[in-house]
């Protein structure tokens, strides 16, 4: 069986969601075949240990940049919520101690 044919059969099995994680990896590994070449792991030189340490210990800073923006936008909707609804103003301000109470200091949603 060719790596083809057991692809599309496992992609056929597979829910709408599971392809798009199946695709989104497959559109790395093309995005990396242009930017630098096709994959040939018989000729490649780079210390893949090492590359995935890298690519590891990146992936936390990107997770906790990703939770500081959620947790952003959650205040600044809040804070616009609050604007609408004078009752629960001291509410979100409350939630919210470590943030300051000048509202230019923060984006607009």
């Amino acid at each position: 069986m060719t790596t083809l044919t057991r692809l599309s059969e496992i992609l056929s099995k597979l829910n709408e969601d599971e392809r798009r994680t199946v695709l989104f990896i497959a559109e790395r590994v093309f995005m990396g075949r242009e930017r630098y070449a096709p994959m040939n792991l018989a000729t490649d030189k780079r210390d893949f240990a090492h590359e995935a340490a890298e690519e590891s210990a990146d992936h936390p800073v990107y997770v906790a940049m990703l939770a500081a923006c959620d947790a952003n936008l959650r205040y600044v909707l809040e804070r616009e919520r609050a604007k609408s609804e004078p009752m629960i103003s001291r509410a979100v301000l409350d939630m919210y101690p470590d943030r300051s109470r000048d509202d230019d200091e923060w984006p607009e949603p």
